[in-house]
């Protein structure tokens, strides 16, 4: 039987973070006629049967990004809501992907130990209906509606969801301390044909669509938030300045950790981090 050992936490009304064993972060938003599954991490485990034990409401399952530790989880539910730009690199992703991050995070965060890779990594015998997401949509859940933004960087179909009536924002992996527009070294092995380098400007066009619907939330819950917490309400105006420290070359902490290719490079900036190219500052 597949693990159902996820930490389940509520984090307001009729709202629960689901930490995927500190990998990756999923969200049950629950209104008075359906609930809302927000992405589906890497798929360790029973997460339907995690999400069943929160609400029995008619479930629409959202993905903000087709990264292996948000999207491979999909194939547990009949079907799904992607941005259509991300579609290719879900339809790469494979059962091996998913068990090399697994047991690579879980060996990092100390996890490991919690979950069976063999056991619980499983292929689901089949493929969910894709409806596609789209700049404005919104999903009603009665009582409670959930609104979709594109903000591409992270991936080139990234998108967040607005909660205004519990004033939350679900980034995904958009807007969070650590921001990756050129995968680092380590993770070679789950970097797909379609995967793309994307550009600093690009990503600070997604953060800044996100800062003029600031008014709309108090909290930014991101795809590996932890304990319930959000993320500190410093970091999008921090990546908006270090996105423009990069583009206008004032960044002053600058390193670059691949050995092999020269213009991969990681900026910190106050309390976050952009991984970069060099070569893709514009589109």
């Amino acid at each position: 039987m597949l693990t159902r050992n996820h930490q389940v936490t509520p984090i307001g009304e009729r709202t629960w973070m689901i930490s995927e064993f500190g990998n990756s972060t999923m969200y049950v938003l629950e209104g008075a006629e359906r609930a809302l599954l927000i992405d589906t991490g890497t798929g360790i485990g029973d997460l339907q049967g995690v999400v069943r034990q929160i609400t029995q409401l008619p479930l629409t399952v959202v993905i903000t990004h087709a990264h292996v530790d948000h999207v491979c989880g999909a194939g547990q539910f009949d079907e799904i809501y992607i941005h259509p730009a991300d579609i290719a690199q879900m339809n790469e992703l494979t059962l091996e992907h998913r068990r090399w991050y697994a047991r690579r995070a879980g060996t990092a965060n100390g996890s490991l130990a919690e979950y069976s890779v063999e056991e619980d990594i499983v292929d689901w015998g089949k493929t969910p209906a894709v409806n596609l997401l789209h700049d404005g949509q919104t999903f009603d859940l009665g009582r409670r509606i959930v609104s979709v933004m594109e903000t591409p960087g992270h991936s080139r179909g990234s998108v967040v969801f607005f909660d205004p009536k519990h004033r939350n924002l679900f980034s995904g992996d958009a807007c969070s301390s650590l921001v990756l527009l050129d995968a680092p070294p380590e993770f070679a092995m789950i970097v797909t044909p379609s995967i793309e380098v994307m550009s600093v400007a690009a990503c600070l066009g997604g953060l800044l669509r996100i800062k003029a619907r600031g008014q709309e939330f108090d909290r930014n819950f991101t795809g590996h938030s932890r304990g319930g917490e959000p993320a500190l309400p410093e970091v999008l105006d921090d990546l908006i300045g270090c996105c423009r420290a990069i583009l206008d070359g004032t960044i002053e902490d600058k390193t670059y950790p691949d050995p092999v290719r020269s213009s991969h490079a990681c900026a910190t900036y106050r309390s976050v981090r952009i991984v970069y190219n060099e070569t893709a500052l514009h589109d």
